[in-house]
C-alpha cells in the first residue's frame, strides 16, 4: 500500500469517526428536547390543578361569607 492510500484509509477512518459522534450528537439532542417537552407538561398540568384548587377555595370562601352574612341577618 502506498503512502497516499494510508492517508486516504486514515481520513475515511476519521471520517466515519466524525459521522458516528454526530449521530450520536443528534441523537442525544433529541433525547434532551423530549426531556424538556415531558417536564414542561408536567409543570403545565401543575399549574392548571394549582389554578383549579384556587377557584376552588376561592368559591369554598364565598360560600362561607355568604353563609355568615346570612346567619348575621338572622341574628345579628
Amino acid at each position: 500500500m502506498t503512502f497516499k492510500d494510508e492517508q486516504i484509509a486514515e481520513l475515511n477512518q476519521q471520517l466515519k469517526q466524525a459521522q458516528k459522534l454526530a449521530d450520536q450528537a443528534q441523537k442525544l439532542q433529541l433525547k434532551t428536547q423530549l426531556q424538556l417537552e415531558a417536564e414542561q407538561q408536567k409543570v403545565l398540568a401543575l399549574e392548571t390543578e394549582l389554578q383549579q384548587e384556587e377557584v376552588v377555595s376561592e368559591a369554598s370562601a364565598n360560600g362561607a361569607e355568604n353563609k355568615k352574612g346570612f346567619w348575621r341577618r338572622i341574628f345579628g
